[in-house]
Formats: C-alpha cells, structure tokens, sequence
C-alpha cells in the first residue's frame, strides 16, 4: 500500500515537472520573440537617428543660407527704397506727372524699371524652388521617424496656421498655394510705385517660415527624447522578464532536487 502510494506521487511529480518544463520552454521562446523585436526596433531607431543627424546638418546649412539671403533682400529692399525716392523726387519737379502718369518718365526710368521687375521674378523662382525642397525632405524625415499620425497632424496644423495669416478669399487664391509664392505673385500684381509693402511683408513671411522650421526640429528632438525613454522602459522590462526566468529555473531546479530523494526511497521499499 506505501509502495502504491509513493508511485502515484512520485507520478504526481513528475508530471508537474514536465508540465513546468514545458511551460518554461514556452515562456523562453516567448522571451526571445520579444528580444528579436526590441533588437529590431533598436535597429531602426539607430537608423532612424543617423539620418536625422544628416538632415539636421542640411537644415542647419539651410537655415544659413536664407540668412544670408534675407540679408541681400534687405540690403535691395533698402537701394531699391533710395531709387524709388528719387524717381519720386524727378516726378514732382515735372507737371506732366503730377497725375500719377509716366509719361515724362526717362528713359533711363523706365528701364530700370524693368530691370527690377526682372531681378524680383527670379527671386520669386528662386525662393520657390528652396521652399519647395525644404517642405519636401521635411515630409520625408516626418514620415520616416514618425511612421504616422502624430506629425502628420502637427504639419497640417502648422501649414494651415501659416496659410491663414493671409485673406485668400479677397484675391480668389487657392488655399493650396504654398504662403512665400501667393505673398511674392500678390507683390508683383500691383503698380510699380507700390511694392515696396508688399517687399517688407515677404521678408517678414520668410522669417515666420524660417521660425516654423526651428519649431519643427525642436517637436522632432522632443519626440526623440520620448522614444529614447520608451526604449529605457522597454529595456526594464526585459531585464525584468530575465529575473523573473531566472528565478523561474531556480525553482525548477530545487524541486527537481527535493523530488529525487524521494524516487531513491521508494525504489529501496521495492525492493525490500
């Protein structure tokens, strides 16, 4: 009967050994699909960081140039204000223009004129040409870090506070047109005498975008920060889940060692 008895335990145990064995071979394999994907997404957080850092250095060297060229803006804002002075001055000495006509302008004037409505039309070229690039490699990099919704919707908010700035409805203006190209074409639509405004609002619109790009790298650095802590939790957690198998096998060792006594005893009762 005590022979019965210590077989029906010591089946008793060994069935709870395999049944924990198993369960902690799940859990080991369960553990190192979680380590593949956290190694995974480490990976592309590095990659992910590099190229932040090369577009970080693109948009500092950016942001230098168009320093530099607000500079020359300011500079023929300010020769072109003296020219417009003196037009004005050799205007009121003429009765013919007292009206606001051009007909005793120079001829000199007149092609002068001309040249400065050539030098803005390139400008306006220019100055498209690099906002577009800069918008571009910008919705590259916020689609690469983010994968998703959150600077999507902090672009669209950004682009539609810029946007609204301007009375579009008054000039029958798509609201799709980037801000610097609506602000120069309204510039240039005006009488020659009368752009100097329109100049000082476009400078003043290039520095709102310039200040829009800073925003934009500052809510990139801090949804770094964010990652970068995400990333120190997940690592808690992993090393945690070590502990815990650690301790898990720890067990398991004990009890296979407490079990193994007992079989010895009761194969020494079988054979007595």
């Amino acid at each position: 009967m005590d022979c019965f008895v210590g077989k029906k335990k010591s089946n008793q145990c060994e069935k709870g050994l395999r049944g924990l064995t198993e369960k902690v071979r799940l859990f080991q394999e369960e553990m190192k699909a979680v380590m593949y994907e956290r190694e995974k997404e480490t990976r592309a957080y590095e990659r992910d960081m590099v190229v932040f850092a090369f577009k970080e250095a693109e948009w500092k060297q950016e942001r230098k140039k168009l320093k530099e060229e607000l500079k020359r803006l300011r500079e023929g804002v300010e020769e072109r204000d003296e020219r417009i002075r003196v037009m004005e001055d050799r205007s009121g000495e003429d009765k013919s223009e007292k009206n606001g006509g051009f007909l005793g302008t120079p001829a000199f004037l007149v092609e002068q004129m001309r040249e400065e409505r050539a030098w803005r039309d390139e400008a306006v070229d220019k100055w498209k040409k690099l906002y577009l690039a800069i918008k571009a490699e910008l919705d590259d990099l916020i689609q690469k870090t983010h994968r998703g919704a959150s600077l999507s919707s902090f672009r669209t908010r950004t682009h539609t506070h810029t946007l609204s700035r301007l009375p579009m409805h008054s000039y029958n203006i798509p609201v799709g047109i980037p801000l610097l190209v609506v602000t120069l074409q309204l510039g240039f639509a005006g009488d020659g005498l009368y752009w100097r405004a329109e100049e000082e609002e476009m400078i003043e619109e290039l520095k709102m975008e310039v200040k829009a790009k800073e925003g934009c790298i500052e809510e990139l650095k801090a949804r770094l920060v964010f990652v970068e802590n995400e990333e120190y939790n997940r690592a808690r957690e992993v090393d945690i889940l070590r502990q815990s198998l650690k301790i898990m096998s720890s067990r398991k060792a004990s009890g296979f060692s407490l079990s193994k006594p007992n079989s010895a005893l009761v194969k020494k009762d079988r054979k007595a």
